[in-house]
């Protein structure tokens, strides 16, 4: 079978593949930069609770118990805080 080709890496594309792989489907991700095995920093800070159900159904269960809690939430736009909660 010719693996499908998942374009980028970020949230949606790696959980993508990991359903593909779950199915029997190899898969490319090809995402931008130099190739190289450096860190890049997260998009997203917070997982919601029915995020992290579909890894952990995906099979990524090395999330159970990580992490925090979030008490409150600001919205900015261009460094002015907009809403808070």
């Amino acid at each position: 079978m010719d693996p499908v080709i998942v374009a980028g890496a970020g949230p949606v594309g790696l959980a993508l593949s990991l359903a593909l792989a779950a199915q029997g489907v190899p898969a490319v991700v090809l995402d931008e930069g130099s190739g190289t095995d450096e860190q890049r920093p997260a998009r997203t800070a917070i997982l919601r609770p029915d995020t992290t159900a579909l890894l952990a159904r995906l099979g990524c269960t090395t999330l159970d118990g990580q992490g925090t809690h979030w008490t409150g939430w600001r919205l900015m736009r261009r460094k002015q805080l907009m809403r808070e909660l």
